[in-house]
């Protein structure tokens, strides 16, 4: 995922909150990433960092508005269980994955060098 479909699906999210209020987060985890990614991470690496951060935020922010207004509190702590979930879905998926491209890595390697061995025998 991408920062512009991590803050898309955050935006939809947060569609429970005040226009300003959404504005502000969106603008506050996009220089999250933006910062990431300043410091070397890769997009993805980064907007993951923010997945998780995002729904620390969001669940703590749902629980002091299920004071005011449950619908609303119920809602956030909804968005927050889901970006939680999907960040472990996120990590094991990115796990998995560069686990796989180590292991096919390291075939091709095996491959390239016994074609050059090869080679030289005959």
């Amino acid at each position: 995922m991408n920062k512009q479909e991590f803050l898309e699906e955050l935006r939809k999210g947060l569609s429970g909150l005040p226009k300003e209020d959404v504005r502000e987060r969106l603008n506050f985890y996009g220089e999250i990433i933006d910062d990431r990614i300043e410091e070397g991470l890769t997009e993805e690496e980064a907007v993951f960092g923010a997945f998780v951060g995002s729904s620390v935020g969001i669940f703590a922010s749902g629980i002091i508005v299920v004071c005011g207004n449950t619908l609303s509190g119920v809602a956030m702590i909804s968005a927050a269980m889901v970006l939680a979930g999907t960040s472990v879905f996120m990590f094991y998926g990115c796990n998995a994955a560069t686990k796989g491209v180590l292991a096919l890595t390291k075939k091709m390697a095996i491959w390239i060098k016994n074609c050059f061995i090869g080679k030289e025998k005959a």
